[in-house]
């Protein structure tokens, strides 16, 4: 079973060994120490239903070596403030192959827009212009147009990469010749 998190979204962990849901309460008995859960490499935690499905779309498109979860993304340098310099941890990157230095997609899959969100996205697009290019920004059902920072984006050449899922994934059939159903991604239901 999935627990909501402060967001309301049923987060979740995924086996890539086993390729199944794993069980948080099957986590904290094998991996808890001293108050901290501490996964395995081939264990991975989803924050949404939304997030997986996209996951798996990605790995369907891409294949799963191709598909990086929780890639880190330098968006501040080292500084005074920052000493170390800070990373967002973007859901997924797509490197089709170890060689490439650089991801060719970015994607991050969002159910709410946050402020760290959108200061971690400003940050992307005045540090990192390359990245900021490659970024998508992908919705469960509809994109919220009401929302400042969407309206914004969505008057520049960055509305192209701001879609649902769906359309994500038809964009994609469409470019890459790729014979994928969208509706193979509504597995875990709503």
């Amino acid at each position: 079973m999935a627990l909501a998190n402060k967001y309301k979204a049923h987060s979740l962990y995924w086996d890539l060994e086993a390729q199944s849901i794993v069980q948080k309460t099957d986590l904290l008995k094998r991996y808890q120490k001293y108050g901290k859960l501490n996964l395995p490499e081939h264990i991975s935690y989803f924050a949404s239903k939304f997030e997986f499905q996209v996951y798996q779309a990605l790995v369907k498109l891409y294949g799963v070596n191709a598909v990086i979860h929780q890639y880190p993304l330098p968006i501040i340098s080292e500084g005074k403030c920052y000493p170390i310099g800070k990373d967002w941890k973007i859901d997924f990157a797509v490197k089709p192959s170890i060689d490439s230095s650089f991801p060719i997609m970015l994607v991050e899959a969002k159910g709410r827009l946050t402020e760290t969100f959108t200061r971690n996205l400003a940050f992307l697009e005045q540090t990192n212009p390359t990245a900021f290019e490659r970024f998508y920004l992908l919705f469960h059902r509809a994109i919220p147009q009401g929302n400042k920072l969407i309206r914004n984006l969505m008057s520049t050449d960055v509305k192209d990469r701001i879609l649902t899922l769906s359309q994500f994934l038809q964009k994609q059939v469409n470019s890459h010749e790729v014979r994928i159903k969208t509706t193979d991604y509504q597995i875990l239901g709503d």
